[in-house]
């Protein structure tokens, strides 16, 4: 039986170009994403690994839902079921865990320069500890949500091209406290803490590798600039995008919650077929998690380990017949690239971040001649100390070199 209902005007408002190149873009965002999921995943960094899940995920539904719902057509779509009932009932929730994700991926970097967060001896059960408080930060909102999704639901689900299933929440306070607030609150934890991360930064950055060390978290200084980068990157694309987005889910008929008034089965059984007149832009929500899959790819897709499993993968597929340099070592292949290499520093924001705390470094070591001497030989006496300490932890932890 046809349970759906739809409004058979169309207008201008279809994008047929986007509803081209976007369920490609997304195929792409979710193979390029493998290499930092697996690299994150060998690491332990549990925060990006949960980002990139919620990333990945929330890029497999646009694709399928681009690939179902391509046009405006109604008489040639299909009503969803199954598809579309799991769908609303995580795919919001995907949203709200990429962001508590990222709040608690920059709250891990904050904490290096937090003497109470970490100890230079990480025992299992403190590993374990830690891994438990991750879990809870990024999924346990996300968790609840799906628990309260259908108090909060006043319908089944609308369907809208390309975007897909969308779900129908009420405009009262469950919506506004379990749904909305979130978003604010977790993008403001991730600018609170990306500042901290900034201020820990300066202040250490004439001794930012031993600082590391004594940690306990394993990271070489090169690894964590990488990340605490990325990690303002991608705040600078997700806190305005999310700005936008809750000024325009901010219900404007406010009401109080009637749970028999919502849940008349009436009104709750019928599919509902959105025209884009109804919502031009949800055409083009689906890009922002696809340009975040390409930011981090950026970062962590083109290190060495990523460039050998590429050439692995190309000699497998027999390219390695055709370029034979791909069986060569890879260090061999690169002499007399200086003209690409000069070319790729001037946009190896690492480097530059590297070449800046060095510099700090070397103007820090230098001794002032208005000290007094037993301050000099103080510091001088420091040195040996903060070189054992990297060279312990290096011994205990694997190194981040990348």
């Amino acid at each position: 039986m046809d349970n759906s209902t739809s409004t058979n005007t169309q207008d201008g408002s279809f994008d047929s170009v986007n509803a081209v190149v976007f369920p490609i873009f997304a195929a792409l965002s979710i193979f390029i994403i493998y290499i930092p999921m697996n690299d994150f995943f060998r690491k332990r960094n549990f925060a990006m690994c949960s980002m990139i899940t919620a990333v990945t995920l929330m890029n497999f539904y646009c694709l399928v839902n681009a690939a179902i719902w391509h046009n405006d057509d109604f008489n040639t779509w299909w009503t969803g079921e199954g598809l579309c009932d799991i769908e609303v009932n995580t795919r919001y929730m995907m949203s709200v865990a990429l962001a508590t994700s990222m709040a608690c991926f920059t709250k891990n970097l904050a904490d290096v320069f937090n003497p109470d967060s970490y100890s230079f001896v990480q025992t299992t059960s403190m590993k374990r500890r830690k891994l438990a408080i991750d879990i809870l930060f990024c999924w346990g909102v996300p968790v609840l949500q799906i628990a309260l999704h259908y108090v909060a639901s006043t319908g089944r689900y609308d369907i809208s091209p390309v975007w897909g299933c969308a779900d129908n929440f009420d405009s009262s306070w469950p919506f506004v406290v379990f749904y909305l607030l979130p978003f604010p609150v977790f993008s403001l934890l991730s600018g609170y803490y990306a500042v901290l991360m900034l201020i820990g930064l300066l202040k250490h950055r004439s001794n930012i590798s031993s600082t590391l060390a004594s940690s306990g978290s394993g990271m070489s200084t090169r690894y964590f600039l990488k990340l605490a980068i990325i990690a303002c990157s991608l705040l600078v694309i997700w806190l305005p995008g999310q700005a936008y987005w809750i000024s325009r889910q901010w219900p404007v008929d406010f009401h109080s919650y009637n749970w028999d008034s919502i849940h008349d089965p009436v009104g709750w059984g019928p599919i509902v077929f959105d025209h884009n007149s109804e919502n031009p832009f949800l055409q083009y929500n689906g890009w922002t998690s696809v340009v975040l899959s390409f930011v981090i790819f950026v970062y962590f897709g083109f290190n060495g380990d990523a460039v050998d499993k590429y050439r692995k993968w190309l000699v497998n597929c027999g390219l390695g017949k055709v370029f034979p340099s791909l069986k060569g070592p890879r260090q061999r292949r690169r002499q007399g690239s200086t003209t690409r290499s000069s070319l790729s520093s001037h946009f190896d924001l690492v480097s530059k971040a590297m070449h800046y705390f060095d510099n700090s470094r070397k103007n820090s070591c230098v001794p002032s001649s208005l000290e007094p001497a037993s301050a000099q030989s103080r510091k001088g006496s420091q040195a040996p100390f903060e070189i054992s300490l990297a060279q312990v932890n290096s011994n205990k932890n694997t190194a981040t070199p990348d």
